[in-house]
């Protein structure tokens, strides 16, 4: 007998019954032992010789095309009531969860806003402090050097007197005058180097910068993503080796232009010629 004919249905073995769910009905059972049959008997079957042995192939196959689409009604309508009920318990959930996920979009929104605003606002205070910092800092350093010009001058004033005292043959009173000097020069000097550490201690002097907020044990988190504004540039990167050559190479990718090239080829047919791709015809028995 040639392995391309086929028996009507049977029983699947016990093994394969057993371990079938309760919920599937005897009309499935059978299709278990029957399609494991029809495999076997088509790994079996040798190449077809003859005419005959042809129709008798295409006997079977039309048989195992109908038999195929008996399956898809009998799954069809074993899973008919859990779909639905699926689909119930979806629908059930849908509503709340949209309005869920709004909501967060809303609040989230709103948070961002008002956190983008204080942050531009405690830059603003910031670099307002910082102005404030350096003009501070700076006043300081100009008194520093008024306070050093007021020594010197008093310094050259003092010898000035001293000198011309002990020209008139007055030296004790110009003793005098060298020792009233003294005095208010270090009097100076310890003005001079108190406003010189204040202007140090202004100028180091960490910004303090408005409060930063609470982030009410919520995660902030940056998603980095790209968008391609110049497809042709982008290609031609990578064509150039500019950019990975995983890039536009990557199997995804492959198979999204693949897939797009073969919709042309579909419509274009045997016209159909892009450069980089190749068209091919495979012929597929249905039935």
């Amino acid at each position: 007998m040639n392995g391309t004919s086929m028996q009507p249905a049977v029983a699947p073995a016990p093994d394969a019954a057993q371990q079938i769910k309760p919920h599937i009905n005897a009309a499935a059972l059978e299709w278990v032992g029957r399609a494991r049959q029809w495999v076997e008997r088509a790994k079996a079957a040798g190449p077809i010789t003859t005419a005959e042995e042809h129709e008798r192939a295409l006997a079977a196959r039309k048989m195992i095309g109908e038999g195929g689409r008996q399956i898809e009604t009998i799954r069809k309508e074993h899973t008919a009531p859990y779909r639905a009920a699926v689909e119930a318990v979806n629908d059930f959930f849908r509503g709340p969860a949209e309005d869920v996920a709004k909501a967060a979009q809303i609040q989230g929104d709103r948070i961002k806003a008002f956190e983008k605003a204080e942050a531009e606002r405690r830059r603003l205070a910031e670099e307002q402090a910082r102005r404030e910092r350096e003009a501070e800092a700076r006043r300081l350093r100009e008194e520093e050097a008024r306070i050093s010009r007021e020594r010197e001058a008093a310094e050259r004033e003092a010898l000035e007197r001293a000198q011309a005292l002990e020209a008139a043959g007055r030296v004790d009173e110009a003793d005098e005058v060298l020792e009233e000097v003294q005095q208010q020069l270090g009097e100076l000097e310890a003005a001079q180097a108190a406003v010189a550490t204040e202007a140090e201690l202004v100028a180091t002097a960490p910004v303090i910068a408005v409060p930063q907020l609470s982030t009410g044990g919520l995660r902030r988190t940056v998603r980095y993503s790209a968008k391609v504004t110049d497809l042709r540039a982008l290609v031609q990167a990578w064509i150039d080796d500019k950019v990975p050559a995983d890039m536009l190479g990557g199997e995804r990718v492959l198979e999204a232009i693949t897939k797009q090239a073969s919709g042309y080829a579909r419509m274009q047919r045997e016209g159909f010629a892009f450069p980089g791709c190749e068209l091919v015809a495979e012929t597929k028995i249905e039935g």
